[in-house]
C-alpha cells in the first residue's frame, strides 16, 4: 500500500490517494495515481496563473516532487544532472527548502504513528483506513497546535501590554493503457508536458537568481 500525498506550506495533507500499487516507481505511481488524472482532468483545482513576485513573468501554480517524479507543467522536480551549472546549483538548494516541507510531514506521521514502521495484518481495505485516519489526524494535531500557538502569542501580547501599561511611567521597552494508439498520444502528451515543464523550471531558475 502506497500513501501519495500533496502537503501544504504548513505541513497539513490536503490530497492523499492511497493505493495498492506494488513495487512500481515514484514516476510510475504518479504516471497511473488519480492525484495525476484529477490534476489534467481538473477536478483538482489548481489556483489560476499569476506573477512571480517582484515580476512581471506570470507562471502557472504546480506541485514540487524530488528527483523521481517527471518533469511537467503542474509539477516540478530538481535538475538530476551529475554536473550541474551554478545557475542549477541555485535551483535545487532553493527547491530543496520547500521540498523539505513534505519530507518534514511524512516524516512526522512515521515518527508519530509507529504502526507505518510494521507489517500490518490487515486486509488492504482496512490498510488505506488506517493510512486515511493517519493523515487527518496529523491535520487535527496541527491544527490544534497552531491554535496554542495562536493563544500563546495571544496572551504574550495581552503580557506585553499590561506591562506596557503598568510601566507607563517608567518608560519600557516552513492508468497507463495498453491500447497502441492512446500509448502513442500519451507519449506526444508526455514530450509536450516536458517542453513546457522546462519552459516554466527555467522561469522559476531565473527568478531565484534575481531573487536571492
Amino acid at each position: 500500500m502506497v500513501l501519495q500525498a500533496v502537503v501544504d506550506a504548513k505541513k497539513r495533507f490536503i490530497v492523499i490517494d492511497v493505493a495498492k500499487y506494488g513495487s512500481m516507481s515514484d514516476a510510475g505511481i504518479f504516471r497511473v495515481s488519480l492525484l495525476k488524472k484529477d490534476i489534467v482532468t481538473g477536478l483538482l483545482e489548481l489556483p489560476s496563473p499569476s506573477k512571480f513576485p517582484n515580476s512581471n513573468v506570470e507562471s502557472p501554480y504546480y506541485l514540487i516532487g524530488d528527483g523521481a517524479y517527471p518533469l511537467k507543467p503542474y509539477l516540478m522536480k530538481p535538475y538530476g544532472k551529475r554536473i550541474l551549472s551554478p545557475e542549477e546549483s541555485t535551483y535545487n538548494r532553493r527547491f530543496s527548502r520547500a521540498r523539505c516541507i513534505v519530507e518534514n510531514a511524512f516524516g512526522a506521521i512515521a515518527q508519530k504513528w509507529q504502526i507505518l514502521h510494521t507489517t500490518m495484518q490487515h486486509s488492504p481495505e482496512t490498510v488505506e483506513k488506517i493510512i486515511r485516519c493517519i493523515c487527518v489526524l496529523h491535520n487535527i494535531l496541527l491544527d490544534i497546535e497552531n491554535d496554542d500557538d495562536v493563544d500563546d502569542e495571544e496572551d504574550k501580547e495581552e503580557e506585553e501590554e499590561d506591562e506596557e501599561e503598568e510601566d507607563d511611567d517608567d518608560d519600557d521597552d516552513c492508468a497507463e493503457d495498453d491500447d497502441d494508439e492512446e500509448d502513442e498520444e500519451e507519449e506526444e502528451e508526455e514530450e509536450e508536458d516536458l517542453k513546457r515543464g522546462e519552459v516554466i523550471r527555467k522561469e522559476l531558475l531565473n527568478w531565484f537568481l534575481q531573487n536571492p
